[in-house]
């Protein structure tokens, strides 16, 4: 346990404690939250969301190919072992 030191006979002012001194840290930290958040709140404030952005444009469907195309390229049929097209 930490124990504040013994006021000198010389200094008239009171001394600081470990929970004093803890509160000071506390509340800096908790201004430097409340700082960030405000700052981040407005920062973000102008930014357009995705839902702002793709309100007008929806997300189509894939175009599946039909399944008698040849979809691979010559290098994906090399790799899955099937011969070349005819050229």
């Amino acid at each position: 346990m930490t124990h504040s030191d013994p006021p000198h006979p010389d200094r008239k002012e009171p001394k600081r404690t470990p929970r004093f001194n803890a509160l000071v840290v506390l509340l800096i930290v908790a201004l430097f939250g409340i700082a960030g958040t405000y700052v981040w709140m407005h920062w973000s404030a102008d930014e357009d969301d995705a839902a702002e952005i793709f309100a007008d444009n929806p997300v189509q469907p894939a175009q599946l190919p039909a399944p008698d195309q040849d979809t691979l390229s010559p290098e994906g049929r090399e790799a899955a072992g099937q011969a070349p097209p005819d050229r």
